[in-house]
């Protein structure tokens, strides 16, 4: 337990460390305030989706399909920002 609760206090930290390094000096706080804002919009459609997709398919599945789902968006968003460097240089100095 106690393990546990020292790694979960643990991962926030690093995250924002991971966004600022790669905003850039004159983004960092454009960074922290999009990442703050995209966790509180994802912590209400995400349990609501979870919970359509666990009533259809079953809880195990819902795990796995919702994982599978972000993931694609993930991935499409990364191609997408690969694809424009005028954003992938905005957090350069």
């Amino acid at each position: 337990m106690f393990l546990r609760s020292g790694l979960n206090g643990l991962a926030q930290p690093l995250v924002i460390m991971l966004v600022l390094s790669g905003a850039g000096s004159s983004n960092q706080c454009k960074a922290v305030g999009l990442r703050g804002t995209a966790n509180r919009t994802a912590s209400i459609p995400v349990p609501l989706a979870m919970g359509a997709i666990a009533e259809v398919a079953g809880l195990e599945l819902a795990f796995l399909i919702t994982g599978v789902l972000l993931s694609v968006i993930m991935a499409c968003q990364a191609i997408y920002l690969h694809r424009r460097p005028d954003i992938a240089a905005a957090g350069e100095d």
